[in-house]
């Protein structure tokens, strides 16, 4: 709610709550209420975004194959998918961002309450929320309003879980076989190979003839490009070229199936040496081979007693040490399949790779689709109604609520005086008080008091919860095995636990954090709602401003937005859209599709895993530098929110916050300031004839006021007409308790005969002073001021509030209250409460 001025003729509305100045023309009578066309623009947004989505589903449907929901949109080289889907992704959480902001518009609007609402609370001496997004008013409103926030509420949960995941990316993993050959691989015919090769080898065997098609990787390129993954989308089958020495006419020493892993998840393969084979095996010459015994070819397997144990001490291999010694890298291989001899070291020379077909789809999930169109038909059918609905008249800013209070004063807030919100959140009366107090300096109180602790306590673990999160996305990806991408997939960075849950369980996972951020900015956006409110009802203290309402008259003004104004709510939603793409990019859905060695699909039976798709299966990948630069714009909200709630508030005026109650008894005018509302407004002390008696009151006024920097009397209303009256009638000391503050304990009514009278004049002027000296101690000196307050009391006076607006703009810890002991009638007494 910035002060800026609204300019007609094709500009754009002013941002204040109020005017700019005094000299204000008349706005012209709208047909809509501002925050009817707000709603306008709303369903405006939510149709496009719907239609959006059905011609997204129905290009998908009728021009797109269609296997158990999922159409294959797009598939071409992974570079290009992946700009692709980034920017899909961008667009989506845009269109989801502008879909969510007209939704909580629509529901802030159906929480706002009426003036009904407001007198029915207050009736209960309860209040309600005014100007924010608030749960506290759907005990109060209507059922079907209340039923219309619900149904929008939970409309946005499935959009905030699925609509990430409607349009996903699909990656190719290959299987492949490593085929360990002598330097004259090339040069023998293996036509007539040993008839240990199956056939499906030996037709690969036969592909790796041309060499031309290969790429030669050293022994350190090998491991890493085939070891650091156990999903590989880069390569495919592998030729080990060693310095082995085999029978005349064979060229194939040992194949190897990149099937099989460690238990730490990477191939075995490499790991084939002496140390980690013939060790581990605890080979003994004795022993025979057994074809197959680890799904690889007779010239590996070895089977005795203790097989198993065998296969888990593969764990033992470290292949970083492999890479590291690549040059003297050597595997275990046997002269001839049938020879039950002793092993031989063979020496890797070199290895040619078969690059792999590096094409990825852009998949649609048509079902995530259909639930995504169903809650925006949702949204757009409560916000239709809620344009409908006649009589509807919510007070959805501050500056109407300020309007109905003043055109019809509430009789009850009258009798009140200025309290702040934080008097009617914890239930404390405001009696009265007859005593002037002057400073030489008034802090305001901070605007991080505004807001409620409960919001703030919840905002502020979610914002915690996601830094951790955050944090651990980053760290995770630090591992030696992680790759640092930047919102691409790569096969290192997939979540391994995810691999085994189904496609909802992997669509859930994708998006909680996308729910948790919703849930934080709803916390975040409240809190920053109600310290701009504060921020401009503060500025009534000392400037002049017409008010800002949904249908103004007069010189009052009005804007297309609830409470805050562009500046804050435009630069909020781009960065709330920005970080939902960067969450949408940190963790994500994605398939991957498996193929055999020779290239072809392998069905998902053959898989671990679930069989939700033809082929492949499903899982969550994340990008650590996704993840980083999603943290640090969070970080940067978390800044801003916390420098603008240490700013300070105008101290001239109650912190009345959102709360309808504070609003109430602020609102409060002169009886002939008839159309007060709709010219430009001030608060502060106004004087008004009463039976020919001037009092100062205070309140709003279009006419003079004198700046609210003292205490006054507060004033009664009788029923009927509204009639001011000084309360000066003596107070029965029945209806308290006293307190001796020396012994500091409660004393009982019957007890107050201890109290202090005007006749023990020693003591009654000993009592004065000490009361006196308290309130200089309570009241000042301030913000370092060296001048102590000037207190006056006379013998009589009248109770004295238990919170003073400047009491809380003392900057002490809880606003110490003024009147912890008064005197009446020369008898010190504490207000009862």
């Amino acid at each position: 709610m910035a002060f800026r001025k609204l300019k007609r003729m094709g500009s754009v509305a002013h941002g204040a709550l109020l005017g700019n100045d005094s000299e204000v023309p008349y706005q012209k009578p709208r047909k809509f209420p501002a925050w009817k066309v707000s709603v306008f623009y709303g369903i405006g947004v939510a149709a496009f975004v719907l239609a959006t989505n059905i011609v997204v589903l129905a290009w998908a449907k009728a021009t797109l194959p269609l296997d158990n929901g999922i159409a294959i949109a797009y598939t071409s080289s992974c570079k290009t998918s992946r700009s692709v889907t980034v920017w899909v992704d961008l667009a989506i959480n845009i269109l989801s961002t502008l879909l969510l902001a007209a939704s909580n518009n629509c529901a802030q609007i159906l929480s706002s309450p009426t003036r009904a609402d407001i007198a029915r609370a207050h009736g209960r001496m309860k209040w309600l929320d005014i100007g924010v997004p608030s749960v506290r008013n759907l005990r109060i409103i209507p059922v079907w309003r209340s039923s219309l926030w619900i149904l929008l509420f939970a409309s946005s949960i499935p959009l905030h879980l699925m609509y990430n995941s409607s349009i996903f990316s699909s990656r190719q993993s290959h299987n492949y076989n490593a085929f360990v050959v002598t330097e004259d691989f090339p040069n023998i015919d293996i036509s007539h190979a040993s008839g240990w090769i199956s056939g499906p080898i030996l037709q690969t065997a036969k592909l790796q003839r041309n060499f031309s098609g290969l790429v030669r990787m050293s022994n350190a390129e090998c491991l890493r490009s085939y070891t650091q993954s156990q999903f590989l989308t880069d390569w495919h089958n592998l030729l080990i070229i060693t310095n082995a020495k085999l029978p005349s006419g064979n060229a194939i020493a040992n194949t190897y199936s990149g099937n099989w892993t460690t238990t730490s998840g990477a191939p075995d393969w490499p790991c084939a040496g002496f140390k980690t084979t013939i060790d581990a095996f605890r080979f003994e010459p004795e022993q025979h081979f057994l074809a197959d015994s680890f799904g690889v070819s007779s010239m590996f397997g070895l089977v005795n007693k203790t097989l198993d144990s065998a296969r888990t001490e593969l764990t033992a291999c470290d292949v970083s040490n492999l890479i590291n010694n690549g040059p003297s890298w050597t595997l275990a291989l046997a002269s001839h399949y049938n020879v039950t001899g002793r092993l031989k070291a063979a020496e890797v020379q070199y290895c040619l790779a078969e690059a792999a077909d590096r094409s990825c789809s852009i998949l649609i999930n048509t079902t995530l689709v259909w639930v995504v169109i169903l809650c925006n038909a949702i949204k757009i059918l409560c916000m239709v109604t809620t344009t409908c609905i006649r009589d509807f008249v919510p007070l959805v800013n501050i500056g109407d609520a300020i309007e109905s209070f003043l055109t019809q004063p509430e009789q009850d807030t009258a009798r009140l005086g200025p309290i702040s919100a934080s008097d009617a959140w914890k239930g404390r009366p405001a009696h009265r008080k007859h005593v002037e107090i002057t400073r030489t300096v008034r802090v305001g109180r901070s605007r991080a008091n505004v807001a409620s602790r409960a919001r703030w306590t919840v905002c502020i673990i979610i914002c915690i919860a996601l830094v951790v999160i955050g944090l651990g996305l980053v760290i995770s990806g630090s591992d030696e095995k992680r790759v640092w991408t930047f919102a691409t997939f790569n096969p290192n960075n997939l979540v391994r636990f995810s691999l085994e849950l189904s496609v909802t369980a992997n669509v859930i996972l994708a998006n909680a954090p996308q729910l948790a951020i919703s849930f934080a900015y709803i916390f975040y956006n409240n809190i920053m709602t109600c310290m701009v409110m504060a921020g401009e009802f503060a500025k009534f203290a000392y400037r002049r401003k017409p008010l800002r309402v949904s249908r103004p008259k007069g010189q009052q003004r009005s804007t297309f937005w609830l409470s805050l104004p562009y500046k804050y709510s435009v630069p909020m939603l781009s960065a709330s859209a920005l970080l939902h793409w960067l969450v949408a990019r940190s963790l994500f859905f994605v398939q991957i599709e498996v193929r055999d060695p020779h290239g072809d699909p392998v069905a998902s039976a053959e898989n671990t895993g679930n069989d939700d798709y033809s082929a492949g299966f499903t899982g969550c990948a994340y990008s650590p530098g996704a993840a980083l630069a999603a943290l640090a714009l969070w970080i940067a909200f978390i800044t801003t929110l916390i420098f603008y709630s240490v700013k300070r508030l105008h101290p001239g005026i109650p912190v009345a916050a959102s709360c309808s109650r504070a609003l109430s008894a602020a609102s409060h005018c002169p009886r002939t300031d008839m159309d007060a509302a709709t010219l430009p407004l001030q608060y502060g002390i106004f004087a008004e004839e009463d039976d020919g008696t001037l009092y100062e009151k205070v309140g709003f006024s279009s006419g003079s006021v004198e700046p609210h920097n003292r205490c006054l009397p507060y004033y009664q209303y009788r029923s009927g007409p509204q009639r001011s009256k000084a309360v000066t009638e003596t107070h029965l000391l029945s209806r308290y308790s006293g307190r001796d503050e020396h012994m500091g304990r409660w004393i009982a009514p019957s007890d107050q005969s201890q109290l202090l009278n005007p006749q023990q004049s020693a003591r009654y002027t000993s009592a004065r002073r000490e009361l006196e000296e308290d309130f200089r101690q309570r009241l000042g000196p301030y913000g370092g001021s060296s001048q102590a307050s000037s207190v006056q009391i006379q013998d009589e006076v009248e109770l004295m509030p238990i919170y003073s607006p400047l009491a809380e703009g003392s900057g002490q810890n809880n606003a110490y209250p003024l009147n912890h002991f008064v005197i009446v009638n020369g008898q010190r007494v504490f207000n009862y409460r």
